[in-house]
C-alpha cells in the first residue's frame, strides 16, 4: 500500500482512511456514501485512486498531467502505475509549497517518474505540447484546466475530471463541453472525456 503523505495510523482508521459518510451526505444518486473511503474531504475517495492507477496501467500514457496533488494519495497511486508499466511520465502541482516539496520527496524516495510544481493547474498545463492523460482536480479554475487540457490532447487522450457530482460546481464543465464523457456515480462524481 502507497502511504498518503502528512497521514499518520491513528484511531480513526489506519493511514487516516474513513468513510466518505463523514465528508459527503447520501443522496438520491448515491444513498450509499458509506461504501466508499477518503483520508479527509478535499483528497479524492480511495476508489477514485484506484481507479486512476487501473486506468493507467490498461492505457499506458506517455504523458500524464495531475492538478492538485494536495497530499498525494492519488498522484502516487498514479505514478506508481507509470512506473510499474515501465513507461511515461508525469507532472503534477499545488499552489503550497509544503506540499510539492513533500511530493518531490516521495517521489525521489520511491524513484517515481514524477515531478512536482508549485504553480496553478492553467501553468502547469500550459507547459506541454501534447498529453495523454489529464487528472483535472484542484483547487483552481477546472473550468480554464479542462479546457487546456483539451487542446493539448493526443488523439484518444483522457480528462478526468472530479468532483463532478450535481451538489459541485464543477457538474456543469461536461455540459459545456462537446465531446464524448463518461458519468461516474462515487459521491463526489468523477468525469471522463475523450478527444477523438
Amino acid at each position: 500500500m502507497i502511504e498518503p503523505l502528512g497521514f499518520a495510523p491513528g484511531r480513526r482508521g489506519i493511514l487516516g482512511i474513513r468513510s466518505e459518510r463523514d465528508f459527503t451526505p447520501a443522496s438520491a444518486l448515491c444513498p450509499r456514501v458509506d461504501l466508499w473511503r477518503a483520508t479527509d474531504s478535499l483528497a479524492s475517495e480511495m476508489e477514485v485512486s484506484d481507479f486512476m492507477y487501473a486506468l493507467i496501467r490498461l492505457l499506458k500514457p506517455g504523458i500524464v498531467v495531475e492538478t492538485g496533488c494536495y497530499t498525494g494519495v492519488t498522484t502516487l497511486r498514479m505514478a506508481r502505475a507509470l512506473k510499474t508499466n515501465r513507461h511515461g511520465r508525469m507532472a503534477t502541482c499545488d499552489i503550497k509549497e509544503n506540499l510539492v516539496a513533500e511530493m518531490n520527496q516521495a517521489a525521489r524516495r520511491r524513484t517515481l517518474p514524477l515531478e512536482a510544481f508549485c504553480m496553478s493547474g492553467v501553468e502547469l498545463i500550459g507547459r506541454f505540447d501534447r498529453i495523454d492523460l489529464a487528472f483535472i482536480d484542484s483547487g483552481g479554475n477546472r473550468e480554464a484546466e479542462v479546457g487546456r487540457a483539451v487542446r493539448r490532447m493526443n488523439r484518444f487522450g483522457v480528462v478526468a475530471l472530479h468532483d463532478t457530482a450535481p451538489h459541485h460546481p464543477e457538474s456543469r464543465i461536461q455540459a459545456s463541453l462537446d465531446l464524448p464523457y463518461l458519468y461516474m456515480n462515487t459521491p463526489r462524481g468523477l468525469t471522463l472525456f475523450q478527444v477523438r
